[in-house]
């Protein structure tokens, strides 16, 4: 009995490995797109950036460590990393949390940044990402989809939001969209060292043999 359960927590980390085995950096460009809302009493960084910026750039690098699947069918992964070239985002207080991606739910594909809310009183700066394919052919099969195609995507934005609370009220701020008119692969999927693999499947292999060594005897 032993035995099986080696072999099946062998089997069941070598799947998650092998699905979740690297990192993918792609570089982006994005022009301004305009505001998805603006709080006219609310003089926000987004304002600043907004209007000193026309067009942006910079990397985006996904990380396809799977951590669970929602009531609808999203898988939620590990966040996308965002750096932007013309100003630093890591200072920003509402950066993405885990990037979501939908396979064909509700009749669409969807690949979108989730981030944390606002504490009542409290206020931050933040970046999404949200790419959206309306027939729902751009990702098919299972785990991250690692090879992303710009041309596939009927929506593709980047957005920067301030947004602050008083006390237990609603948020308000500023959200500016940028669309994304580039999406480049940097580097190759960065495997998991081959050994890894290897030694996993020979466990595995190992704890089945002998589980079955024990059944005949």
């Amino acid at each position: 009995m032993k035995h099986i359960r080696i072999a099946a927590v062998a089997a069941k980390l070598l799947a998650a490995t092998s699905a979740n085995a690297g990192t993918l950096s792609y570089t982006f460009t994005a022009s301004a797109d305009g505001y998805a809302f603006e709080d006219a009493d609310f003089m926000s960084l987004t304002d600043t950036l907004a209007a000193s910026f026309s067009t942006i750039s910079g990397t985006l690098l996904f990380d396809d460590t799977f951590d669970s699947t929602d009531s609808l069918g999203q898988d939620f992964y590990a966040p996308v990393q965002i750096a932007i070239n013309e100003f630093d985002v890591s200072g920003f207080g509402r950066l993405p949390t885990s990037t979501v991606v939908a396979d064909d739910i509700l009749g669409r594909d969807r690949i979108a940044t989730a981030t944390g809310g606002f504490l009542p009183d409290s206020a931050a700066d933040g970046v999404t990402l949200f790419l959206q394919d309306d027939d729902a052919t751009a990702i098919s099969g299972s785990g991250f989809p690692m090879n992303l195609n710009l041309a596939d995507f009927e929506t593709a934005q980047m957005t920067l939001f301030s947004g602050r609370r008083i006390g237990d009220g609603p948020v308000e701020g500023d959200s500016f969209r940028y669309t994304i008119t580039s999406l480049t692969p940097e580097t190759a999927v960065v495997p998991l060292p081959a050994g890894l693999f290897l030694g996993l499947t020979g466990i595995a292999a190992l704890g089945i043999a002998r589980s079955r060594s024990g059944k005949r005897s």
